[in-house]
Formats: structure tokens, C-alpha cells, sequence
């Protein structure tokens, strides 16, 4: 048993301490015993530094028979900066990327070819799950050694270049995330036949197909065995009959087939379907994020969590939030299940009720179990820095006293400001043991430079172990603890 947890390291939801106990103390001694490796910078929101620092230039020696990794929300440069480090790791095949942020058109060639040609050209399988921001081939591309794929494109545009770039792919899972350009036809995408190929997965529910463009999408899949497809459609033809099971190629040992028919439903139809609408048990459930109002009431909200019992994020607008918490039995209910807790901007009316000072004690008693938070201020002002020249003048009559130091010392923390709110809630929430936080906003120059002495400083964190950092790429102040 002991074995076989070495074999499998997953550095998730781990505080800093934790983490640098692992990295200094643990790993470098069972390394040789890993086969596969999860870092998290999701809720762990500094853990490739803490792991680049330790391991970046020494994973062949510390980690020889590593098999899979997998990263968890990293961006573009932290990617880069990972990739570099695998060379020469002779049983590594398998990288997985959970919840990639979205890279620049001007990286994204780079950012390719860098993932798909990692560790010399060794990896047979990428797999990205469906919170990942898609990613863009070039008609130059070919990596003959991709077996195992799972990727996210933008358009329908885009398959010809993915076919192109992976002819010996075996198993393909494709989700398109947008629709495509009302003059881009199918028929004209001229598709390179993937000979090879023996599992398929296609999920498209912003697009309109039609059978011609799967007819000639099943062309191109001549010895296809596992065929799955999702879809949106207003073609008939793909609904009635038998129609599209007569178009399936004798290969097709299994199908599995869902349709989003676009048909209007009358609001009466609705309206019953919704009040006869029962949920099973929803044991997989894990997060629920909610853009916007709640359509249909709190109370068929209420069934959602009741059915999730392992339900632990949660992530939508203030607004929103501030509605389930006037509900006594949805509140009881996020107290009891959520550890984790992302609050968005209002995207609908800009008159609604916005997060200040004042709702935070309220929302940190709500949710007393939560260990990962994030929080977007930016309708908030950055604080404004005041100097007392004559102060500062005086102070300088110590020696040795800087110029920074005397910046530091006296600075103001405006109110109803992002670092007012910083202070707040890191103060409100002292008791729940945050690991992670998140918040993005406008903040003052010295804070984005030197946001862990400001935090020292400034708030409930001083004399606690920590690290932090502001993240230019995401606008977001980022702490560990």
C-alpha cells in the first residue's frame, strides 16, 4: 500500500508548509519510486515556483522513472517553464492538463510545439480536459508521435489542421468551443483522413451540423471503432429514423450519440417540464459555477445541492451570491459543503448591489469551511499612497534609513478601496485556515512589486508564513499560505 502511494504524488490543495516539507524532506527520496506527478496551482496558487525552484533542474535524477504528469491551471509562461525541464525522462508518455489558461494567438505556435514535442519528442498522450482554453495548429504542424489525444479547438476551421498535425493518432477527443464563421462550409475544410485512428469523440454544441458534414466528417474516420458524438443541431434527418446509424461505417463496434435539437418549446411546456423535473443523486458533482441570475428560483437551486452531497466549489457573481445567502436553506447548505468559493463580478445590471467591506463578515460565517478563495474587486479604486514630505524629511536623520523604507511607512490604505478590501478580508477570514487566494483588482505600484511585504505590513498575515506575488498576465494578486 505504501508502494503504491509513492508511486502516485498529487501536490493538490496543499498548504506552503506542507509543500516545502514534501519538496526538501520527502521527495527527493522516494523520486526514483514516482510514476506519476500532479502539481496544482489552482488552489496551491504558488506551487510550480516552490517545485521549479526545487526540482526544475533535476527531474531526470530525482524523478528517472516518471510515467504521467499532470498540471493543474497554469499559464503560458509557467507552462514554458515546465515543458523546458523534461528531457531525458525515458518512461515519461503522458501529460495532462487540467484548467489551462487561455494563451496569446502570438504564443500559441510556441506553446504547441513546445507541449507536443516535450521531453524529446517522447509523449504519446496530451490529454486536456474541457475547462482548458483551446489551442490553434498550424498547417505546418506533424507530430507523428501523438497516439492519445483530448484537446479543445475554437471552430470547425480548425480540424483540418489538427487532422494534419496527428495522422497517427489512435484515440481523439475533440471539444469545439465556439461557433464557426457563417461562410466557413464543411465540405470545403478538406480533412486528411486519419488511418490510424480507432476512437473518436467529438462534442460541438455551439455549431449547427448537418448530416452532409458528418457524412463527410465519417470519411475521413475509415477504421473508426469507438464513435461518440454530442452535438447541436436543427437537422431533422439526425434525429428521426435510422438515418444516421445507416450512415456509419461497418468498422463502428460502439456508438454513443447526443443531440441539442434546436426546436422552441412553448414557456407553458417549460414551465410543467420544470415543475415535474426530478434529480437523481448526483454523487460526481464537485463544483457548480453560475454566470449571471438564476433562471428558474432559489428553490430549484435548493435540489441541485441537495442531490450533490460531495458538491465543494462553488464560483458566480456577487449578485447571485448575495441571493442564496438570504435563503436560510440554501445557506446552510453552502456552509456545510463549500470549501471553495470564487466570487465574480456582477455581469448583468451595473446599478446591483456590489461586494464591499460590509458583506464580508456575513459571507466569511456563510461559508466557515472555506480553505480557497477567490474574489474580483475590480470596481474597486486602487488605494492612493500619501507622503508627508516633512516626515519623511525627519526620518531621514536616522542613518541608514532608506528612501523605500520611509515609502513604506507611510503609506495610506484608502477605504472602499481594493486594499481596504484586501485587508478586510483577510482579517475576516483569519479563522478558516486559507491555503489559497485569489483577487484580482487595481492595486497600488508598490503592492504590485512588493505585494508579500505589503502584506506583512498591511494585514493579519504578518508574522505567518507565506508567499505571494501579483501576477502581471492575470492582473491578480496571488498568496500562498
Amino acid at each position: 500500500m505504501f508502494t503504491q502511494y509513492r508511486h502516485h504524488i498529487a501536490l493538490y490543495k496543499t498548504s506552503l508548509a506542507q509543500s516545502d516539507y514534501l519538496c526538501v524532506n520527502l521527495l527527493p527520496k522516494i523520486g526514483c519510486e514516482v510514476r506519476s506527478l500532479l502539481i496544482d496551482c489552482c488552489f496551491s496558487v504558488l506551487q510550480h515556483d516552490l517545485f521549479i525552484k526545487y526540482f526544475g533542474k533535476k527531474m531526470p535524477t530525482i524523478f528517472p522513472n516518471l510515467e504521467r504528469i499532470g498540471l493543474v491551471s497554469y499559464q503560458y509562461n509557467q507552462l514554458m517553464v515546465f515543458l523546458d525541464s523534461l528531457h531525458d525522462l525515458n518512461h515519461l508518455t503522458e501529460i495532462r492538463l487540467y484548467g489551462l489558461f487561455s494563451i496569446r494567438s502570438v504564443d500559441q505556435p510556441t506553446a504547441v510545439r513546445s507541449l507536443f514535442r516535450a521531453n524529446n519528442n517522447q509523449l504519446t498522450t496530451i490529454l486536456i480536459d474541457d475547462q482548458s482554453r483551446s489551442l490553434h495548429f498550424r498547417s505546418i504542424d506533424c507530430y507523428l508521435n501523438i497516439l492519445r489525444l483530448r484537446i479543445n479547438l475554437k471552430t470547425t476551421a480548425d480540424l483540418p489542421y489538427l487532422f494534419h498535425a496527428v495522422p497517427n493518432v489512435q484515440y481523439l477527443d475533440v471539444i469545439i468551443d465556439k461557433h464557426g464563421s457563417s461562410w466557413t462550409y464543411f465540405d470545403e475544410l478538406k480533412l486528411s483522413p486519419l488511418l490510424h485512428l480507432t476512437h473518436f469523440q467529438l462534442t460541438s454544441t455551439k455549431q449547427l451540423w448537418m448530416l452532409e458534414e458528418l457524412l463527410e466528417l465519417f470519411v475521413q474516420l475509415p477504421i473508426v471503432q469507438h464513435l461518440s458524438l454530442f452535438l447541436f443541431t436543427d437537422d431533422r434527418r439526425l434525429i428521426e429514423g435510422d438515418t444516421i446509424l445507416s450512415s456509419l461505417s461497418s468498422t463502428v463496434q460502439q456508438f454513443d450519440y447526443a443531440i441539442n435539437f434546436s426546436h422552441k418549446m412553448s414557456s407553458d411546456l417549460v414551465e410543467e417540464r420544470s415543475q415535474m423535473l426530478q434529480i437523481p443523486k448526483l454523487s460526481w458533482l464537485l463544483q457548480v459555477f453560475l454566470y449571471g441570475s438564476i433562471p428558474s428560483g432559489l428553490n430549484h437551486f435548493a435540489v441541485i445541492l441537495n442531490a450533490a452531497p460531495n458538491l465543494f466549489r462553488l464560483g458566480l457573481s456577487f449578485e447571485c451570491l448575495w441571493h442564496l445567502i438570504g435563503n436560510p436553506q440554501i445557506c446552510l447548505l453552502l456552509g456545510q459543503r463549500i470549501t471553495s468559493l470564487a466570487i465574480y463580478n456582477n455581469a448583468t445590471d451595473p446599478s446591483s448591489v456590489t461586494l464591499n467591506e460590509e458583506h464580508i463578515p456575513i459571507i466569511a460565517s456563510t461559508f466557515f469551511r472555506v480553505c480557497y478563495l477567490y474574489a474580483n474587486l475590480t470596481h474597486l479604486p486602487k488605494s492612493t499612497t500619501i507622503l508627508s514630505n516633512n516626515d519623511i524629511l525627519e526620518n531621514f536623520t536616522t542613518q541608514n534609513l532608506s528612501a523605500q523604507s520611509c515609502e513604506q511607512e507611510y503609506q495610506v490604505i484608502s477605504p472602499c478601496s481594493s486594499e481596504s478590501m484586501v485587508v478586510c478580508l483577510l482579517a475576516q477570514f483569519k479563522e478558516h485556515r486559507l491555503v489559497g487566494v485569489g483577487i484580482d483588482g487595481e492595486f497600488s505600484e508598490y503592492l504590485q512589486k512588493k505585494a508579500k511585504q505589503w502584506l506583512q505590513d498591511n494585514t493579519v498575515l504578518c508574522g505567518q508564513e507565506f508567499e505571494a506575488v501579483f501576477n502581471d498576465e492575470l492582473d491578480r494578486l496571488l498568496i500562498w499560505m
